[in-house]
């Protein structure tokens, strides 16, 4: 009966040292991202007391998204805690997914009631100050409202120590919107843009109603070149940096229609 009792007694206690090792945050309930109608992992009750102070922001995404394109997405919490962990969704006007979330390393994918989150594997200690991952988003071909997108999400300031006591939430949210265009047959006797790659950086664009001003973009929305077309119908537009890829031109004719182009090199 004693050797028994040792031997309960001696799981009991490699089981609460296995408990200990393992350092928080470890994978968080889905749901816990402060979006409308959502906790977080702190005011939930399962994190409580803590009083780290820092921030949580993503970068990778621009303030406007092109419609099907993947954003490489980076989440970054600063702070003087010890340990951290995450979670993210991103939802529509309706607070509903938007987009397509796909993990990165020390993260994965969970659903729940139509939502989908993204959130860390297993904590991570932060460096100088700052822990980080990186994942990525596929945003929505069309939404209700151009400008409803927003992402919702937490970081955890944890000590990572004493399971989930001493622990505090840091929320953030950005908002983006998807960048619409005029469809072909909004243009004036519905004559369509088009582009064609010329090989070495140059492209030639036509639009029979006449090219006012031409934008060139990279996936990221970022502008490669402007250029006046003084109402043109072929226009040659030549970039000086050749990228590799997809180059959007987005192409604004005489009459103020615009259209949306993509040329894959």
């Amino acid at each position: 009966m004693i050797s028994k009792h040792i031997t309960l007694g001696l799981l009991f206690l490699v089981a609460f040292a296995f408990i200990q090792g393992v350092p928080e945050p470890r994978n968080p309930d889905l749901g816990r991202t402060g979006a409308p109608g959502e906790t977080t992992c702190e005011s939930a009750g399962c994190h409580s007391g803590g009083a780290f102070v820092g921030t949580v922001s993503i970068s990778g995404v621009p303030d406007t998204v092109l419609p099907s394109t993947s954003y490489a997405i980076t989440l970054t919490q600063k702070s003087n805690a010890v340990t951290s962990g995450f979670e993210l969704t991103v939802l529509d006007g309706a607070i509903k997914k938007a987009g397509n979330l796909t993990a990165g390393s020390g993260s994965n994918i969970g659903n729940l009631l139509g939502k989908q989150y993204i959130r860390q594997s297993n904590a991570v200690r932060l460096s100088s100050g700052s822990s980080s991952w990186t994942f990525n988003w596929t945003s929505p071909a069309t939404v209700t409202q151009a400008d409803s997108i927003v992402f919702y999400f937490v970081s955890l300031a944890a000590n990572g120590v004493n399971g989930e006591r001493g622990d505090n939430a840091l929320v953030g949210k950005k908002k983006v919107v998807l960048k619409t265009t005029t469809a072909s047959s909004d243009l004036s006797n519905s004559k369509k843009a088009a582009v064609c790659s010329l090989g070495q950086g140059a492209y030639k664009i036509t639009d029979a109603e006449g090219i006012d001003e031409i934008r060139a973009l990279d996936l990221n929305g970022k502008l490669l070149k402007y250029e006046k077309a003084d109402h043109q119908i072929d226009f040659v537009f030549k970039l000086e940096a050749i990228p590799s890829g997809v180059v959007l031109f987005e192409v604004k004719n005489k009459l103020g229609k615009s259209t949306l182009l993509r040329s894959i090199l």
